[in-house]
């Protein structure tokens, strides 16, 4: 037997209803996971936390986003200044930026959250791009979202899921100096790969919906997985897709070796 730290889990799902929350709150902590960080939040978390705290559920230490800024919250510089500071005075300890952000709106959060000590992570909008994020010192960038966009030639069309759309039309010769960009903004990278490859990968959907540990799954979130899932096969060859996984992989690896920081979430 070895005993190990805790691990921490850094883009934890917490589900808004309270029976399935508890539920996957105790899974993390059967699996190891002292830590998450919550990157989809919702004012109900707060009481889970507050429960935790005083031992009446089984769960980790909870850090916690907020509900999502993207382009239907946060459409201008007022709605998105005016969303961080409710999200300040509520207590969450992050803002998570999800896509469809536009570039005005992105600046004026970047520039409250930052005149309110508050971090900002998550995804990087088509509008504000990597560079932008990297300037702006984003806390986390999660899924290494806009990176393969970042690596697109002149004239490629805009990226999808990521930039899986883009194999073929990319300059690897550009990802050193994203990575040097990257450290030099002291913004962490939380690849969540396993997503990717399981999204992507060769693996029959058939039989990974027998694996063991799916018994353990939501049955509505299984179906939603499991639809993705075929949607991308059907979109995207089986030797395109593994182009694309090889691609993240390079880039992962790149990063890790350049010095920016890592960090472990599904």
């Amino acid at each position: 037997k070895f005993l190990m730290p805790a691990l921490a889990e850094m883009h934890a799902h917490i589900p808004t209803d309270r029976a399935e929350a508890e539920r996957v709150l105790f899974m993390y902590v059967a699996n190891g996971i002292g830590t998450i960080r919550s990157m989809l939040g919702d004012p109900s978390h707060f009481t889970l936390r507050e429960r935790a705290t005083r031992g009446e559920i089984v769960a980790p230490r909870m850090y916690l986003s907020g509900p999502s800024f993207s382009g239907q919250t946060a459409p201008t510089p007022e709605a998105a200044t005016t969303r961080v500071l409710e999200q300040k005075k509520a207590g969450y300890d992050l803002l998570k930026i999800h896509p469809g952000v536009p570039r005005d709106a992105f600046d004026a959060l970047a520039r409250t959250a930052d005149s309110q000590g508050i971090r900002f992570a998550g995804h990087v909008p088509a509008a504000v791009g990597l560079q932008r994020a990297l300037e702006a010192k984003f806390w986390t960038i999660d899924h290494v979202d806009g990176y393969v966009e970042a690596l697109a030639k002149p004239g490629a069309p805009e990226g999808q899921l990521f930039g899986v759309n883009l194999i073929g039309q990319t300059d690897e010769s550009r990802i050193a100096s994203l990575v040097a960009q990257t450290k030099a903004a002291g913004t962490w990278i939380v690849p969540t790969q396993v997503l990717i490859e399981s999204w992507f990968g060769p693996d029959d959907v058939e039989a990974m919906q027998k694996w063991p540990e799916m018994k353990y799954v939501d049955s509505e979130d299984l179906s939603q997985w499991v639809a993705t899932k075929r949607k991308n096969v059907e979109a995207f060859s089986a030797d395109h897709r593994q182009r694309y996984i090889a691609l993240r992989r390079k880039l992962i690896k790149a990063l890790h070796d350049g010095g920016a920081g890592m960090l472990l979430g599904s």
